[in-house]
């Protein structure tokens, strides 16, 4: 973080982290959201996927859903699809 990257990649982040350790992130993750900072996230966690301004769902290589969220909401899936999750300014599209 030390450069500023305007763009952060992350492919599963949390994925061998604790509980606490997955929000400190998380909550870093957030921090620099506001700042300005664009996040791409792969996760199969819905939990994690529940920060992301946006949700791109991909199954079998398909792309099934593609949709903005409210972040305050939880995310559930019956099965949990590895999803790509996309934090930016709102310019995506």
């Amino acid at each position: 973080m030390c450069t500023n990257p305007s763009l952060i990649l992350a492919d599963e982040p949390t994925g061998n982290l604790d509980s606490r350790s997955s929000a400190e992130l998380m909550s870093l993750f957030t921090s620099l959201h506001d700042q300005g900072r664009t996040i791409v996230m792969i996760t199969h966690e819905p939990d994690i996927a529940a920060y992301a301004s946006r949700v791109v769902v991909l199954r079998d290589g398909e792309i099934v859903s593609n949709r903005p969220q409210d972040a305050s909401n939880a995310v559930s899936y019956e099965l949990a699809p590895r999803s790509l999750l996309l934090r930016g300014s709102g310019d995506e599209g």
